[in-house]
């Protein structure tokens, strides 16, 4: 599952923990989720919106941050998939649930129900993380793989310049014009060739501001590739809800992309 899955994570925190009442800001990091809670569903934040996780659902790509919280015993585990991945294992395109999520059960119907069903009974964190891993692969699209492999080689040039590329040089090294590139990405990402390379370049702002990289936003501002330090400023708010110095002193950010 290494080309389609980026990595697992799990989270096991009892209605007692300190962080119960906190919430989590979550900042747009170019991949999408499949979750499933064993525990009390999280709470889901955004836009003064509020709601309640389905217990199974696959979450899209986002393009502003949200807040988690617990409402209970948290016990879930998620597979977070690659920026182009999804829609090889599901009926669905990517762009379709970006900004939002559905519940499995509802795209999936009984056979959602009867794999949470399996899954819950399992006590192991490493066996789950392989019943998911076997159920995923038996829905692999395999006609899907071209292009997939196409977006992949796009998804690793921007990835080894930090998002420091075009749609141009992107849409020349895919053989395709910009006009099918963009519709490509799209389709597999669940964003714009354009949303996506500024996600990657905050992620990477993200990842330098935990170094300490935080005493000049000019040079800040350089390395991620932009010439305008309110340009970057503004492109940082837009995706983390914040400014940069207001991220040091309010928040604690981590890039979950690099």
């Amino acid at each position: 599952m290494r080309p389609f899955i980026q990595y697992f994570w799990v989270v096991d925190l009892d209605k007692n923990n300190i962080y119960r009442s906190l919430s989590q800001k979550i900042i747009p990091n170019g991949m999408s989720e499949l979750i499933f809670h064993f525990g009390d569903r999280l709470k889901f934040e955004k836009n003064n919106l509020t709601d309640i996780m389905p217990k199974m659902i696959l979450h899209g790509q986002t393009t502003n941050a949200y807040n988690i919280s617990q409402t209970g015993n948290t016990n879930f585990i998620a597979a977070v998939f690659k920026p182009h991945s999804i829609n090889l294992f599901f009926d669905i395109k990517s762009f379709e649930i970006t900004n939002s999520y559905i519940d499995l059960s509802l795209l999936l119907n009984n056979e959602a129900n009867l794999f949470f069903e399996q899954l819950s009974c399992i006590n192991s964190n490493q066996t789950r993380i392989e019943f998911i891993e076997s159920f995923l692969l038996k829905r692999l699209n395999q006609k899907q793989l071209f292009d997939f492999k196409r977006i992949s080689q796009s998804i690793f040039n921007i990835n080894k310049s930090f998002g420091q590329t075009t749609v141009s040089d992107l849409s020349k090294m895919s053989f395709l014009s910009e006009k099918q590139f963009y519709r490509k990405f799209l389709e597999y990402t669940g964003l714009t060739p354009k949303q996506f390379i500024k996600i990657v370049r905050i992620q990477y702002a993200v990842k330098l501001l935990n170094t300490g990289c935080n005493n000049n936003l000019t040079e800040l501002s350089l390395i991620c590739g932009y010439y305008d330090q309110s340009h970057f400023i503004k492109d940082f708010k837009s995706i983390v809800g914040c400014t940069p110095k207001e991220c040091g002193r309010t928040v604690t950010l981590f890039s979950d992309y690099f």
